[in-house]
């Protein structure tokens, strides 16, 4: 009796060392997931003045600084909209919501170059995807305006 006790309890620690073990190496496997830090703004956001009627072209552009990631993106849009944005990222996708939240009492005649400075964490080197939405005043669905790949 005691001899199955003794190896009943020698396999329940096993077991558990065991299972402790598998857990703390796949927890060393696993990649971080790649997640946003922080938005900064600027451009028409921050009333620059050499930016409002601009005839710079929308553009994004990558940086890499050690596990960092920043995805520069400039647009060109009425200047007296109010933009809103957020970020999706599922799995190697990134992709970036822009919504005007005008009414019809912001809307002018002049076109401004907005600038956003989205910074990640948790970057690994891979190929990733960009894409950028647009959802424009008085439309009701976003519009992908820029996709591509980026690979660091």
């Amino acid at each position: 009796m005691k001899s199955i006790k003794t190896i009943l309890i020698l396999s329940i620690i096993f077991l558990i060392c065991h299972l402790i073990s598998c857990a703390k190496d796949n927890n060393e496997n696993n990649e971080k997931s790649l997640i946003l830090s922080k938005t900064e703004k600027g451009g028409c956001f921050v009333n620059t003045p050499d930016y409002r009627k601009s005839s710079k072209t929308d553009t994004v552009s990558f940086k890499v600084t050690q596990d960092s990631l920043s995805m520069n993106l400039g647009l060109n849009y009425n200047c007296c909209s109010r933009l809103a944005d957020s970020i999706d990222i599922k799995s190697d996708v990134i992709t970036a919501f822009i919504k005007d939240t005008c009414t019809n009492l912001c809307v002018c005649r002049c076109e401004c170059y907005f600038i956003y400075d989205f910074k990640f964490v948790h970057y690994t080197p891979r190929t990733l995807i960009y894409v950028i939405k647009m959802k424009k005043y008085n439309e009701s669905i976003y519009t992908t305006i820029m996709q591509d790949t980026i690979q660091y």
